[in-house]
C-alpha cells in the first residue's frame, strides 16, 4: 500500500510510520511540526523535548514529509494529485482535548476544516483512494453504561469531542455521497514514550520522574488507557480493510486496550515503580464526561483486531522507554 498520514511526527503519527515502513508499506507524511505548543505551556526541559523530537524522528527515519497545514486546502489537493496515496490515514488534529476549551476556533478548523480538505481533494481527483480518520472516545459524551457501543448515539460535551463528531458525519456524508470508502476509528487515552503533549499519564510519570505532586483530577474517573502499540496496531489493520475490500465501505470502529482502570488505579500503579510519588486529589472538571471502557467486538469481528498490552505491561514498557530518554537529563 502507498499511504500518506497527516501529523506524522506526532505520538502516534511516528509509531504507525515506523510501523508501517516495517511492514514493507511506501508511507509519505504531512506535519508542520509541534505547533501545539502556541495553545499550551511547555512543562518540559529544553533537553528532554530535544530528545523526544529525536525519537520521534529516528521513528520517522527517510519517510518524506511535507511541510503542509492540513487546514491548507489547496496545498492539500496538490499533494494528494501528486502522491495518489490508497490510503490517507488522517491524524493531524488538535492534540488535546483539553486545549479546545481554550482555543475553539483551533479545534474547529484543525478537526472539521482538514477533513472536510481531505474528502474533497479526494471527491475532486475522483481518486480511489479511501481515507482512514482518527476519532475520539470523547465523541460519546457520558458513557450510559460501563461499555461505549458504537451503536450508542453520540452526545459530546466538549469542543473536541464536538468537533471530532462533526467530522464522522462529514465523512459519512461524503462516504455515502461520493463512494469514498472510509473507516472511522475511535480511540481512548492514548500513551506512550515520546508523548510530550500533556495526556494524563505522561503528566504523572513526569511528575514521579521529577518528584513533583501529581495532581489526578477525579481518582474514580475510569478511562480506556490504550498503549501506542495497540492503537498502531488497529489502525495498520483498518488499512488493510480498507484496501483489501472492493466494494464501497463506510464502518465506525472503537479500537482500545478493552481494559478500563480508574485514575486512582493508574497512580497505584505507578507508585510501585515511584513510591515516594506524592499525589493531590481534587474534583474531576465538570466538562470532562464520564467515561469507561469501549467495546471491542465490532473491531475483532471486522478487523481481526486483539489488544495485547494490558495496563499493567504499557505501564511497564513506557516507564523503561521514559527511563532511557531521561537519561543524563
Amino acid at each position: 500500500m502507498k499511504i500518506l498520514i497527516t501529523g506524522c511526527y506526532g505520538l502516534i503519527g511516528s509509531k504507525l510510520t515506523n510501523l508501517l515502513k516495517l511492514n514493507g508499506h511506501d508511507v509519505v507524511g504531512i506535519d508542520i511540526g509541534r505547533n501545539y505548543l502556541k495553545f499550551s505551556k511547555p512543562s518540559l526541559s529544553s533537553e528532554l523535548v530535544y530528545k523526544y523530537d529525536n525519537y520521534r524522528k529516528d521513528l520517522i527515519g527517510d519517510t518524506k514529509v511535507f511541510a503542509i497545514d492540513v487546514k491548507n486546502g489547496f496545498e492539500i489537493l496538490d499533494c494528494l494529485k501528486n502522491e495518489m496515496p490508497d490510503i490517507v490515514i488522517h491524524l493531524a488534529a488538535l492534540p488535546l482535548a483539553n486545549l479546545s476549551f481554550a482555543v475553539s476556533q483551533e479545534a474547529y478548523t484543525s478537526i472539521f476544516g482538514s477533513t472536510f480538505n481531505l474528502m474533497e481533494s479526494i471527491r475532486i481527483l475522483g481518486s480511489k483512494t479511501k481515507l482512514l480518520f482518527a476519532s475520539s472516545s470523547m465523541v460519546y459524551g457520558n458513557f450510559l453504561g460501563k461499555e461505549a457501543y458504537e451503536t450508542d448515539t453520540p452526545s459530546p460535551i466538549s469542543n473536541y469531542g464536538a468537533a471530532k463528531l462533526a467530522g464522522e458525519v462529514l465523512i459519512r456524508g461524503f462516504s455515502l455521497s461520493h463512494e469514498i470508502s472510509s473507516i472511522i476509528i475511535r480511540p481512548s487515552a492514548v500513551y506512550g514514550p515520546g508523548d510530550q503533549n500533556g495526556r494524563v499519564l505522561q503528566k504523572f510519570i513526569g511528575a514521579a520522574f521529577n518528584n513533583e505532586t501529581a495532581l489526578v483530577s477525579g481518582k474514580d474517573l475510569v478511562l480506556d488507557f490504550t498503549y501506542i502499540d495497540d492503537i498502531c496496531q488497529g489502525f495498520i489493520k483498518a488499512s488493510e480493510k480498507l484496501y483489501n475490500e472492493r466494494k464501497h465501505i463506510f464502518e465506525i470502529i472503537n479500537c482500545t486496550s478493552g481494559n478500563p482502570v480508574s485514575l486512582a488505579y493508574a497512580i497505584d500503579k505507578i507508585k510501585v515503580v515511584f513510591p515516594k510519588l506524592n499525589v493531590k486529589y481534587k474534583d474531576k472538571d465538570k466538562r470532562v464526561p464520564n467515561r469507561g471502557g469501549l467495546n471491542l467486538d465490532k473491531a475483532k469481528k471486522l478487523l481481526n483486531f486483539t489488544p495485547t498490552y494490558s495496563f499493567e505491561k504499557g505501564l511497564e514498557k513506557y516507564i523503561n522507554i521514559e527511563r532511557e530518554l531521561r537519561r543524563n537529563v
